[in-house]
């Protein structure tokens, strides 16, 4: 399985609301496991923690949305990738993982 296979999975994973299991992730993932893992759960330290991590130097943008039920959460990292969840740790997981797949060597 390439990396962007392996990122795509993960994220699957992520938006369906199953935890990541340790196969969800590639090798080059596997030392921001429990960051993911964190982060999946409700971290914001974690989620924080994963972005400086693996995408240093990019912005983000929290908005959470409480006047609407379910409350929403959307994070914008970077120019072009989102994330939205109930929880904002896992809208930010979310859009990290949209900025690593669209990243990631499409021809591996």
């Amino acid at each position: 399985m390439t990396e962007r296979e392996a990122l795509i999975q993960l994220r699957d994973a992520v938006r369906a609301g199953r935890e990541p299991e340790w196969d969800d992730v590639d090798d080059a993932m596997h030392n921001q496991w429990s960051r993911c893992l964190m982060a999946f759960n409700g971290s914001l330290d974690a989620a924080k923690a994963l972005h400086e991590a693996v995408l240093p130097e990019w912005f983000y943008e929290i908005k959470t949305w409480t006047s609407h039920l379910p409350q929403k959460s959307c994070v914008a990292v970077g120019n072009n990738y989102k994330g939205t969840a109930k929880n904002p740790a896992r809208a930010w997981l979310l859009a990290i993982l949209e900025a690593l797949i669209a990243e990631a060597k499409i021809d591996e």
